[in-house]
């Protein structure tokens, strides 16, 4: 969303370049400095449905690489438990591949145990038919039919009430750790993530936030965002404030 936008110093990049081996610095990201000297503390937040959960590639090039680096990793996933999931697109109704799927919660947090310095899965319904105002409506996915438009929007809401849990579970480890976060990664549940990605302190200068693919339309989208500790409130809380109280 562009009022997000307005507020950041933010890189946007498009999704090959966000992976791209070339983007990291020569030394490997060891010069960088957070609360703890070289070592960066990193908070992962997966947001989405358990039916389209990809987790390998998150696992492997996110918190395996920096931990690689000496950085600690937390990670929290906020799923919809249900094994059937909501598409927008209906060719994508197909998608996935349930022998490699999760069948459980319990499964995902298996999975996560070994790697993270902290994890934890937690249940969230999403809401069948959230409220959403009809200036949202009316301005998303303006090409599109009125019927797809209110789909689109109300998907989008499901995201925003999800998104908005993150930010809470991230105080509770902070509490619970007695340390802040240097940088906040927000996931949508079936991103893959290609190569271990450039943090937000390999960077000079350092940024506010990293998106995808929003320098076309000058707004922030659903699938991923790295974004400084210092301003992952205005993210976090913003996108639901935005659109429910603009």
């Amino acid at each position: 969303m562009s009022v997000i936008r307005s507020l950041f110093f933010v890189v946007c990049l498009a999704e090959a370049s966000w992976n791209r081996e070339e983007s990291v610095p020569e030394d490997g990201g060891t010069s960088v400095t957070g609360s703890e000297g070289n070592q960066l503390r990193l908070f992962m937040c997966i947001t989405g449905q358990l039916g389209r959960l990809v987790l390998d590639s998150k696992i492997e090039n996110f918190i395996k690489a920096q931990k690689s680096k000496g950085h600690v990793v937390d990670v929290v996933t906020i799923l919809d438990p249900a094994l059937e999931p909501r598409y927008y697109h209906a060719e994508a109704s197909g998608y996935g591949n349930r022998s490699t799927a999760f069948n459980n919660l319990q499964e995902v947090e298996a999975a996560l145990a070994p790697h993270a310095r902290n994890s934890r899965v937690v249940t969230y319904l999403q809401p069948e038919n959230p409220k959403v105002p009809s200036w949202y409506v009316a301005n998303s996915a303006s090409h599109s039919a009125p019927r797809q438009r209110e789909t689109r929007s109300k998907m989008q809401m499901r995201q925003f009430y999800t998104i908005a849990q993150c930010y809470n579970h991230m105080e509770d480890f902070e509490a619970e750790n007695g340390e802040r976060y240097d940088e906040v990664l927000r996931l949508r549940e079936d991103a893959y993530i290609m190569r271990p990605p450039t943090l937000l302190h390999e960077m000079n200068p350092v940024p506010d936030a990293l998106a995808i693919d929003c320098d076309r339309w000058m707004g922030i989208n659903d699938k991923a965002l790295l974004i400084r500790r210092e301003a992952a409130s205005v993210y976090y809380k913003g996108l639901l404030e935005a659109v429910t109280h603009p």
